[in-house]
């Protein structure tokens, strides 16, 4: 079994982190430091996951950032 990369294992835990708190209010450089990633590592997961319909990230100048798990509720 292939060892994941370190991008992957930040959008893991993002995900975890979403999962269970259902949204990140704060900076960049904070959600790196919790992450144990770089903020580099950060933004790129971000976009990814919001390609992917996982979250909604919004950045707004001067209050950072907002990651906002994106309620997926299945048609019943």
């Amino acid at each position: 079994m292939a060892s994941q990369s370190k991008s992957e294992k930040v959008k893991i835990w993002i995900k975890e982190y979403l999962s269970e708190f259902g949204e990140y209010s704060g900076t960049l450089e904070e959600l790196a430091n919790l992450a144990s990633a770089s903020p580099y590592l950060i933004k790129k997961a971000l976009s990814d996951l919001e390609e992917e319909g996982f979250l909604k990230a919004e950045s707004k100048r001067g209050k950072g950032l907002l990651n906002a798990l994106v309620n997926k509720e299945e048609p019943k």
